[in-house]
C-alpha cells in the first residue's frame, strides 16, 4: 500500500514506519538486500521504486542466486544481470527459454549453440570477472563447460549439479583451463562416469584444495589419479559413489600427492566400498563412512585423525585407529564387528554400544594407552559379561571415573572400585540384587531392571556384596533389621549425591524413604516413570537439595519434611492424582507442578516466591493448605470448589504478593485483592459477583474473562477504584451488554474480545497506545478519545466489520484515512473533534472510504469551510459539517 505523509503532520513524533526513514538509510537498508527482495521493496511504493532503480545499489551488489525464482524467464535473468556488472557469486538454476532474436554479431562459441547453452554464453558475456559459479541446470552440456573455460579465467569455485549432458572429458578441459580453480563440485552428474581428474600437461599439477564428486560411478584408479595430480587437496567428497571397492593406498609415501594434505575425507554411502586403508595421511583430521553398508575393513594410521564417524555400517568387522588423535571413540549397531584397536594418547572416552561379538580380551588388549580414559560405555554387548567387570575391565583402566553397563542378562551382580564416581546401570534381565562396593560412587542411574526388587536395590546400596548374605537387612520401612551398620567395612555407596531410577517397576517407595536418611551426602533423587511407585516421604536427608518425580502414576503420597532441611526444588510432573503432598521446608524456592492433581495439597516455606497450581480443590473434602509470607505469585488452575473464605485465608497469609491468578472456580462468590498486588487475573468463575481492592491500590494489569455474574455497575466501580494505577485491562467474554463505557486516565493498553452482543463502545483513555477490538459481530458505534491516534497501536486488531459510525476525540491525526479504510471499511458517519483537518485528508477519507455518507467536523482547525457542503473524490458524494464546538 503506498504511503504518503499527510499535510500538517511535521510534527517530531518518532517514525512508525519504513517509508518515513530518510532516502539515506534506506539505501543503506537497501544495499543490504539480496536482486529478490530488492525487486519486492521495488514493487510497495512509487517511493521504493525509484531508489530501487538507482544504479548505486546495482553495482555494489557482489551475489547473484535465480535457483529459487518462481518464473525465471531467461530475458529477466539477462536483464538483471546486465545491471550488476560487479558480482563475484553467480548461482543460477533451470531458465524458461523465451523465442529467439536473430544476433548481427556472433561470437565463435556461439556457433551452433542453441538453448541452454547459447544462454549461459550470453550469461558469461556480461559477467566474465566471476569468482565463483554454482550451476543447478538440468540442460546444461559440455559447451557450456567449454564456455567458462574460455571466458571465466578468474574463476574460484564451481559446482555443477543435476546435469546429465557432461562427460568426463568435459570436466578434463575445465580443470586444465583454469589455472587458478581451487573448489570443484560436482553433484549428481549421471554423465561423468570414470572422471579423470589430471591436467592435459602431464607436467602440470592441479592447484584444487577441495573436491567433490557426488553420485559418480569412480573406480580405485580413478581416486588413485586424482590424488596424484592434486597435491594441495584438502578436503575429498566421494559420497554416493559406486563401484569403488576399495580406496587406493598404492601412492608411494616419497611421491608428492593429495595424501600429503588431505584432513577430511566423505564416503557417505558409497554402496561398492568394502575396504578402507590409509597409512600415510599425516593431515587428515575427519573420515566420514555413514551409510557404507558394503564396508567390512576400516583401518587407519594417521596420527591426526580426531574424528571417525561410523554410523550404519553394518557389516564393519574390523576397525583399527591406531595411531590417532581422538578423544572419542563411539562405535554403535555394528553386530559384526570382531576386531578393534584404538590408540590414541589423548583419548578419555570408549562408547560401545550393540556390539555382540567384541569380547573382553579386545577391549582390554586393543585398546591401548588406557591412562587417560576416564568414561566406558559397555551397552548391549554381550560377548563382555558382567563377571569381567571386576576381573579385568576396571583393573585395566585405572583412571576410570564414569562406567555405563547394560543389556545383559545375568543373575548376580558385583561392582567394586575405589575411583568410578558415577555408574549407569540397565537393561538387564534376571538381576536380583545390585551389591556394589563403591564408597567413591557420587552418581547412580538405574533404569529398565525389571527384576531388582526394592529390598534388594536398597540393601545393595547400603551393605554391598555383604547383602548377599542376607537380602532382608531391612524392614518395609528401610529401618536396619540385623546388628550389620551400613557401609561398613568399606561396602555400599556411603558418598552417594544423585540417585536416579527410570522405568524401575519393582520400585514402591516405601523401603527407599526409609533408607534415604542413610545416604548424608545425597542432593538429587530422581523417580521417573517408575509404575508402582505409591508413596516417597523424605526425612533426615541432611543435604537433599532437588527432588524430581515424574510420570510416576501410582503415586498417592509424597511428603518432605523439615528434618530435610536443604530441599530447594522440588519436581512434581505427570503425576495423575496425588492423594496427600506436604512439603515443609524453609530453603524451598522452587515448586514445579504440572499435570498433577491433588486431594490433600500442603506446603510451608519463608523462601518460595511463586506457586502454580493447577488441580487442587476439586471436590468435596479437599484440602489445600498453603504457609508461604514471602509468596510474590500465585497461580490457582481447576479449582472448582475453591471458596471466598479458602481465597481470602490464601491471600492474607501473604503479604508480598504482586500478582494473583485465579481461575476456574464454581463456588467463589467475592474477592478482595490486596494493596500490594499490582496484576490479576480472574478467569471462568461462574458465580463471582463482586471485586474489590485493598489500600494502598497498586494494581496496574487486570484481565477479567468470562465472569456471568460480575455485573457491568460492579466492573465500574472496579475500575473506578483503580483509575489512578491501571494502565493495562483486559475484558473478555463479556456476552449481554450492548453498550460499554471505559474512561481511564492513565490507561495505556486495551483488549476487548468476545463482546457479542456490544453495540456501542465508548474509549475514554487519553494515554491509550495499544488497542486491539475482536469478537464485537454487532458493534455500530465506537467513540474513542486520546492525546493522539498517531501514538495508537492497534496492528493487531480485526476489521470492524459492523461498525457504521465513529467519533474521535484527539488533536492529532496521523495517516487517519489508511487506517480508518482498514479497520472500518464500513464506516457511514465519522466525527472528528478538535483535530487538525485539510482538503487532502478529506479527499483521501472519501476516496478510500466508499460508505463514508457525512463527515462532521467540531473545532478542527486547518479546513477552511464553515457550514455545510459536500464534495466528490473519484465516484463518492462525501456530505461534510464544520461547527464549532457548542458551549465552547
Amino acid at each position: 500500500m503506498e504511503v504518503e505523509q499527510e499535510e500538517g503532520d511535521t510534527d517530531d513524533w518518532p517514525p512508525y514506519l519504513l517509508e518515513d526513514l530518510p532516502t539515506e538509510a534506506l539505501l543503506e537498508i537497501f544495499q543490504h538486500l539480496d536482486w529478490q527482495n530488492l525487486m519486492n521493496v521495488s514493487q510497495t511504493c512509487s517511493r521504493f521504486r525509484d531508489l530501487c532503480l538507482k544504479a548505486t545499489l546495482w553495482l555494489h551488489m557482489k551475489q547473484l542466486d535465480f535457483r529459487n525464482c518462481a518464473i525465471p524467464y531467461d530475458r529477466s535473468v539477462l536483464q538483471i544481470m546486465s545491471k550488476c556488472p560487479n558480482i563475484e557469486v553467480l548461482c543460477l538454476g533451470d531458465v524458461l527459454l523465451e523465442e529467439e532474436e536473430e544476433e548481427e554479431d556472433i561470437d565463435m562459441l556461439e556457433t551452433n549453440l542453441v538453448g541452454i547453452d547459447k544462454f549461459f554464453l550470453s550469461v558469461l558475456k556480461q559477467n566474465i570477472h566471476v569468482k565463483q559459479l554454482h550451476l543447478s541446470m538440468h540442460g546444461v552440456t559440455n559447451r557450456s563447460v567449454e564456455a567458462i573455460c574460455a571466458k571465466c579465467t578468474e574463476l574460484q569455485h564451481i559446482v555443477i549439479e543435476d546435469s546429465e549432458h557432461i562427460n568426463r572429458d568435459a570436466l578434463t578441459d575445465l580443470v586444465s583451463s583454469i589455472p587458478g580453480l581451487q573448489e570443484l563440485h560436482v553433484n549428481n552428474c549421471g554423465g561423468v562416469m570414470y572422471p579423470e581428474i589430471s591436467n592435459q600437461d602431464p607436467s602440470q599439477k592441479l592447484g584444487l584444495t577441495t573436491l567433490s564428486l557426488i553420485g559418480t560411478a569412480l573406480s580405485t584408479e580413478d581416486v588413485s589419479t586424482l590424488l596424484k595430480n592434486c597435491p594441495a587437496l584438502c578436503d575429498l567428497d566421494l559420497s554416493d559413489t559406486y563401484d569403488l571397492t576399495c580406496f587406493p593406498s598404492d601412492v608411494l609415501p616419497t611421491q608428492r600427492s593429495g595424501l600429503d594434505t588431505l584432513q577430511s575425507l566423505r564416503l557417505r554411502n558409497s554402496r561398492g566400498l568394502q575396504d578402507l586403508t590409509l597409512e600415510h595421511c599425516p593431515q587428515l583430521r575427519m573420515v566420514d563412512v555413514r551409510g557404507c553398508m558394503g564396508l567390512t575393513s576400516l583401518k587407519l594410521s594417521c596420527p591426526r585423525v580426531e574424528d571417525v564417524l561410523l554410523e550404519d555400517v553394518n557389516q564393519l568387522k574390523e576397525l583399527l585407529l591406531s595411531p590417532c588423535n581422538m578423544v572419542k571413540v563411539k562405535v554403535t549397531d555394528h553386530a559384526s564387528l570382531k576386531s578393534l584397536e584404538v590408540t590414541s594418547p589423548v583419548l578419555e572416552s570408549v562408547s560401545l554400544c550393540n556390539c555382540p561379538l567384541l569380547s573382553t580380551d579386545t577391549l582390554v588388549s586393543n585398546v591401548k594407552e588406557r591412562h587417560n580414559i576416564t568414561k566406558l560405555i559397555l551397552n548391549k554387548c554381550i560377548n563382555i559379561p558382567p563377571e569381567d567387570l571386576n576381573l579385568f575391565i576396571l583393573p585395566a583402566f585405572p583412571n576410570l571415573s564414569c562406567l555405563s553397563y547394560s543389556g545383559h542378562a545375568w543373575s548376580d551382580v558385583q561392582i567394586t572400585s575405589s575411583q568410578i564416581d558415577t555408574l549407569m546401570f540397565g537393561d538387564c534381565l534376571n538381576v536380583t540384587g545390585l551389591p556394589v562396593n563403591i564408597p567413591s560412587l557420587q552418581k547412580l542411574s538405574l533404569f529398565r531392571c525389571r527384576d531388582i526388587t526394592e529390598s534388594e536395590l536398597v540393601n545393595g546400596l547400603l551393605f554391598g556384596n555383604q547383602a548377599l548374605d542376607n537380602h532382608n537387612k531391612l524392614t518395609p520401612t528401610g529401618k536396619t533389621q540385623v546388628t550389620l551398620e551400613p557401609f561398613s567395612e568399606n561396602t555400599g555407596t556411603p558418598h552417594l549425591k544423585e540417585l536416579m531410577l527410570s522405568e524401575m517397576v519393582g520400585i514402591h517407595g516405601n523401603m527407599l524413604s526409609g533408607a534415604m536418611s542413610n545416604f548424608q551426602d545425597l542432593t538429587r533423587l530422581e523417580l521417573i516413570n517408575c509404575a508402582r511407585l505409591a508413596q516417597l516421604s523424605l526425612c533426615d536427608c541432611a543435604n537433599l537439595t532437588h527432588v524430581v518425580v515424574r510420570s510416576c502414576n501410582r503415586l498417592t503420597k509424597m511428603v518432605i519434611q523439615r528434618s530435610a532441611p536443604c530441599v530447594q526444588t522440588v519436581e512434581l510432573k505427570w503425576c495423575g492424582m496425588v492423594e496427600h503432598f506436604s512439603c515443609n521446608g524453609n530453603r524451598l524456592h522452587s515448586l514445579s507442578v504440572l499435570a498433577t492433581n491433588f486431594v490433600h495439597f500442603s506446603v510451608s516455606s519463608t523462601s518460595l516466591t511463586t506457586l502454580a497450581l493447577t488441580g487442587v480443590l476439586t471436590q468435596t473434602g479437599h484440602s489445600l493448605t498453603v504457609n508461604c509470607p514471602h509468596l510474590t505469585s500465585l497461580s490457582l488452575q481447576k479449582c472448582d470448589l475453591l471458596t471466598t473464605v479458602q481465597l481470602r485465608h490464601l491471600l492474607n497469609h501473604a503479604a508480598e504478593l504482586i500478582a494473583v491468578d485465579v481461575r476456574g472456580s464454581s463456588s467463589l462468590s467475592s474477592l478482595e485483592v490486596p494493596g500490594g498486588v499490582k496484576t490479576c487475573y480472574l478467569m471462568g468463575h461462574r458465580k463471582l459477583q463482586e471485586i474489590s481492592v485493598q489500600h494502598p491500590i497498586q494494581l496496574s494489569r487486570i484481565t477479567l474473562n468470562n465472569l456471568p455474574k460480575f455485573v457491568p455497575n460492579q466492573r465500574m466501580t472496579l475500575l473506578k477504584a483503580c483509575e489512578d494505577t491501571l494502565t493495562v485491562l483486559d475484558l473478555r467474554a463479556i456476552p449481554g451488554e450492548t453498550n460499554l463505557v471505559i474512561q481511564l486516565k492513565n490507561l495505556e493498553s486495551l483488549t476487548l474480545d468476545q463482546g457479542l452482543y456490544l453495540d456501542r463502545l465508548e474509549i475514554l483513555c487519553p494515554k491509550l497506545t495499544y488497542l486491539r477490538i475482536q469478537g464485537c459481530p454487532k458493534l455500530w458505534h465506537l467513540t474513542i478519545e486520546l492525546d493522539r491516534l498517531s501514538q495508537l497501536q492497534i496492528t493487531h486488531s480485526s476489521p470492524l466489520l459492523a461498525l457504521r459510525s465513529m467519533e474521535l476525540h484527539t488533536s492529532r491525526v496521523t495517516y487517519l484515512a489508511k487506517v480508518i479504510a482498514y479497520y472500518c471499511p464500513k464506516l457511514e458517519i465519522l466525527k472528528l473533534y478538535k483535530t487538525y483537518v485539510t482538503q487532502e485528508m478529506i479527499n483521501k477519507l472519501g476516496s478510500l472510504i466508499p460508505t463514508l455518507k457525512k463527515l462532521s467536523l467540531y473545532g478542527c482547525h486547518g479546513y477552511t469551510s464553515i457550514g455545510c457542503g459536500s464534495v466528490n473524490p473519484g465516484s463518492t458524494s462525501l456530505y461534510i459539517t464544520s461547527q464549532d464546538i457548542p458551549g465552547s
